[in-house]
């Protein structure tokens, strides 16, 4: 299945590897709310942890599912952000502010002909993002935050492990004032 891929350079040809795998979307719900919107009160924040392999800890893309409240059309403009955090006992931490902040408005959508939950109007997608290239430490946890300036839920994953999601307004500026309100959610995210 498809997951996060990073493009590692070897030597002067660039050849995908997949560097972690989070499990592709399992579509039986619609997933975790996860948007940041001016119209929305409050803001949904979804959050799920990773590490890389020592020589694969270079991302250069990341690929997520993810499906909608409402799906209006092809002209529907995400606004997509992409977080990521350092852990601190096991879950991401806020105290300290995202490690990356990467602007994921380029990021392409593809419908993967799943429907969320079974409904027709909620149609699940493939998300692909490039990205400058983000060296991070080998064996050491990090946290994925993926957010949507619409109103928008990432698909859980086949795995069925754990996350996080906090509800509250301002994400990501007074993020650290909710870290007493991180939920575990029985599920992994898809990525």
């Amino acid at each position: 299945g498809a997951c996060i891929i990073a493009c590692l350079l070897i030597s002067s040809f660039a050849e995908a590897d997949a560097i972690y795998d989070n499990g592709g979307p399992d579509a039986s719900s619609y997933g975790s709310n996860s948007s940041v919107e001016l119209s929305l009160d409050p803001d949904w924040t979804s959050f799920d942890d990773f590490a890389l392999d020592e020589g694969s800890n270079v991302i250069t893309d990341i690929h997520w599912w993810g499906n909608y409240y409402v799906y209006y059309s092809e002209q529907l403009a995400d606004g997509f952000q992409v977080h990521i955090y350092e852990d601190m006992n096991g879950a991401p931490d806020l105290d300290s502010g995202a490690l990356y902040t990467i602007d994921g408005s380029s990021a392409t959508r593809t419908d993967t002909g799943l429907d969320a939950s079974g409904d027709a109007d909620s149609p699940v997608f493939a998300y692909d993002l490039f990205i400058d290239p983000i060296t991070l430490d080998a064996d050491v946890s990090y946290w994925l935050a993926i957010t949507n300036g619409f109103y928008w839920y990432w698909q859980t994953s086949e795995n069925q492990v754990s996350s996080y999601q906090v509800v509250g307004n301002n994400f990501p500026g007074d993020i650290a004032t909710l870290k007493d309100e991180l939920d575990v959610r029985e599920y992994d995210l898809a990525f």
